[in-house]
């Protein structure tokens, strides 16, 4: 298991990003043996990434303790597993789009968990990236602005190689506000109900 930890601050208090990044060994544990009513191969997610994002060493209380998560979505789609130019790139933003949301997750403070898999498709080749950030939440206190707090980046490339799904794990890595900056005119563009900084 691969640990991170991100210090921040939120509504002037003092917090800590606590991420544990693994590979996922076990169906059970991640939780995939509650989708086999999907009609899905739920061991098809070992050998993917699985993520928990939490808080700890918080100082705020109340109110303060409001954040959510974004996370945006890169799929690189590449012809063939050797391939270094993609044949196309899409984004998106992982939220709550038929409930107008950009969050992954938002609580009292937000805790976030995913565990992506299998989405190749008819693709040669995936590299799937994910751009993870803790904001302050849109309220009547910050004129529904939603503010960068912390962020990082992770995922993973798969491919099939003679008949069998291959996967790596792309390193952890800790983003700044520039990669949040980047990414607000998606944010703009698909929900522009929210004001962003």
């Amino acid at each position: 298991m691969k640990e991170l930890q991100i210090k921040f601050i939120l509504n002037n208090r003092k917090g800590i990003i606590n991420i544990d990044y693994t590979t996922n060994n076990d169906v059970i544990e991640s939780g995939f043996d509650m989708l086999s009513h999907l009609g899905m191969d739920i061991n098809m997610c070992i050998g993917y990434p699985t993520l928990h994002a939490y808080i700890t060493d918080f100082e705020a209380t109340g109110y303060r303790r409001y954040c959510g998560w974004i996370q945006i979505l890169k799929c690189d789609y590449f012809d063939s597993e050797n391939d270094i130019s993609p044949l196309y790139t899409k984004f998106f933003i992982d939220g709550d789009s038929q409930n107008n949301s950009p969050f992954f997750a938002y609580g009292y403070p937000a805790e976030l968990y995913d565990a992506p898999c299998n989405n190749l498709g008819d693709n040669g080749k995936l590299v799937w990236t994910a751009y993870t950030y803790l904001v302050e939440m849109p309220t009547h206190i910050t004129k529904n602005t939603i503010s960068f707090v912390a962020g990082f980046k992770w995922g993973y490339t798969e491919w099939d190689e003679l008949g069998k799904r291959k996967v790596t794990i792309m390193p952890i890595q800790e983003l700044s506000y520039s990669s949040w900056n980047n990414n607000l005119n998606l944010l703009k563009e698909k929900f522009p109900n929210f004001s962003y900084r």
